[in-house]
């Protein structure tokens, strides 16, 4: 399963969380707080940790020209 849809599906459930209480009429703090909360439950379930990242150019062409004959 690609990686992204489980973050598309967080996304899409705290927005549409957010809109409802919007909807329900609580106040900018309490959404606030339930927002932080949120966040803080989204990070410690991705771990915290950022996504890889692309190797920087000159890696990638010193790794190209090490495998060459």
């Amino acid at each position: 399963m690609n990686h992204r849809i489980p973050e598309l599906i967080a996304l899409t459930v705290v927005l549409a969380t957010g809109v409802t209480l919007i909807a329900l009429g609580v106040t900018p703090e309490s959404l606030a707080v339930v927002t932080a909360a949120l966040a803080a439950l989204y990070l410690a379930w991705h771990g915290g940790r950022p996504g890889p990242t692309p190797p920087r150019q000159e890696e990638q062409e010193e790794a190209d020209r090490s495998r060459e004959p």
